[in-house]
């Protein structure tokens, strides 16, 4: 290994695919354990977990993650480790979560996993382009079988703790976008303005008459000669003409 090759661990193909669940299971029993133990007394405090030897590397695994203190035979829970598989027992599964999520963001694995998406054009990626990836930071001849499935594990617990995005089926990783739903259009009512009233034409200067478009009708009832006088003076006098009716 070259001064420039970092540390680097992948999950081992003997694990499950659902590698979340399976860390989770192996913190938990060893909580229950209650004391440093070795992966075979761990099996024994989780029966689902079977074949102590994974059990074994997937411990040595979290060590890797600052969660687990010993690599080798006897395995210890770490501050941070207790925290969650505490939270666990709890059934706190959120703060688990959230526990989890600030382990991982701060381990080399995110910051090499965010370096890889951005080389790949900063949208999307695949699990064995960053196994693959990895293996070139660690300098390590890891076989293709192995690239291709512990690859795919870490990306199935980056994607289980809300990190990453990962179909499986097309072997597509990316990050989260994040994005807020759009805006709703607003249903509230539309208030238009309010139009200034149109005001009457102006009459050209020169004392040309101008005909409004309108007709006034006015009925009067007239008993004698003289009524009847009176109320043509008065159409005259309104209509602008003046003078003694023909």
């Amino acid at each position: 290994m070259s001064a420039e090759a970092k540390e680097v661990k992948l999950p081992h193909l003997c694990s499950p695919i659902e590698y979340d669940d399976y860390l989770d299971k192996i913190l938990l029993a060893m909580y229950n354990v209650g004391k440093i133990a070795t992966a075979k007394e761990i099996v024994q405090k989780e029966s689902s977990l079977t074949d102590y030897k994974c059990v074994g590397r997937a411990a040595s695994f979290l060590s890797y993650l600052g969660l687990v203190e010993g690599k080798k035979s006897r395995f210890n829970l770490s501050p941070s480790g207790r925290e969650i598989a505490l939270a666990l027992e709890e059934k706190k599964k959120e703060k688990a979560l959230e526990l989890w999520q600030q382990t991982l963001k701060t381990h080399s694995l995110f910051s090499e996993l965010k370096k890889y998406i951005s080389d790949q054009g900063g949208k999307r990626g695949t699990s064995i382009g960053f196994a693959e990836h990895l293996r070139k930071v660690a300098e390590i001849a890891w076989g293709t079988r192995y690239l291709r499935e512990g690859g795919k594990r870490l990306c199935v617990l980056f994607a289980k703790k809300n990190l990453l995005t990962f179909d499986r089926e097309n072997d597509f990783i990316s990050f989260p976008t994040g994005a807020p739903p759009p805006t709703p259009p607003s249903t509230s009512p539309v208030t238009l303005p309010t139009l200034p009233p149109t005001p009457p034409p102006t009459p050209p200067s020169g004392g040309v008459q101008v005909t409004l478009p309108y007709t006034i009708n006015i009925v009067v009832e007239a008993k004698d000669a003289d009524s009847i006088k009176q109320v043509i003076n008065l159409i005259k006098e309104l209509t602008g003409r003046k003078g003694e009716p023909s």
